[in-house]
């Protein structure tokens, strides 16, 4: 996990969730500022999570490639030496 991932996940983050709270009058303050800070925590893992769930699908789909050439390299060098 990068300080790009973790900025990324916090702005995304920010964006989500302060357009989503409202203040109403009869409302206690303390009961917004605590769904304020859950819904933000939640978002905010829910966010690295996918990052890293991404992250790994990206570097797996590379090593499944890299492991296929070596693969391709391995037959026509056993082709080689058949011959």
């Amino acid at each position: 996990m990068t300080k790009i991932h973790i900025w990324l996940a916090l702005i995304l983050t920010i964006l989500l969730v302060a357009p989503l709270n409202w203040y109403f009058s009869n409302t206690s303050l303390f009961l917004v500022i605590i769904g304020i800070i859950t819904k933000f925590c939640l978002y905010f893992l829910g966010i690295l999570v996918m990052i890293r769930l991404l992250q790994y699908l990206k570097d797996r789909a590379s090593y499944e490639k890299q492991l296929l050439e070596h693969l391709k390299e391995l037959k026509s060098a056993i082709d080689r030496q058949k011959k």
